[in-house]
């Protein structure tokens, strides 16, 4: 098994607080959730909301988070399966196209039940490396309430 070393060159860490916390001003951040009504789409999940991007690093074009610096990142994905009837949902978090992440919830014929989903992933990642969502099988639903959400921070 291979390691990677890193080197860092702190310049400013943030603003330590009276009581003790670290506040890191401009960590890369972000939360973006899908606006339209979505069900069997398979592919790359589209996203239409950014709740917040700090660093400008999740691009809604392209419906991919860029990699600003070497480090580790944590990404979680949230989501909804719909009543389809003997189906597994599989869901994946790729990096430059390759699946580094996933979930799997069946679904069983007769169940009028929904269920949510989280993938979570701790991915090293290179600069400029991207993170997408994508639907391997099944389908995923989604309304105007937001079902769908993508976040993730870098977490050093």
């Amino acid at each position: 098994m291979a390691f990677r070393s890193r080197s860092y060159k702190l310049t400013r860490l943030g603003n330590i607080i009276t009581s003790g916390q670290v506040q890191k001003t401009g960590q890369p951040a972000f939360r973006v959730s899908s606006d339209a009504a979505t069900n069997g789409q398979t592919g790359t999940i589209t996203w239409g909301t950014e709740y917040y991007d700090i660093g400008g690093n999740f691009n809604l074009a392209t419906n991919r988070f860029v990699a600003p610096v070497d480090g580790l990142y944590n990404f979680e994905h949230q989501d909804l399966a719909g009543n389809n009837g003997n189906v597994n949902n599989d869901i994946g978090i790729y990096v430059n196209g390759v699946f580094r992440s996933g979930t799997r919830v069946r679904e069983d014929t007769g169940s009028s039940n929904w269920n949510t989903y989280v993938t979570f992933g701790l991915l090293d990642l290179n600069e400029n490396d991207y993170v997408d969502v994508r639907v391997i099988t099944g389908q995923v639903y989604n309304n105007s309430t937001h079902w769908i959400v993508f976040q993730g921070y870098l977490v050093g």
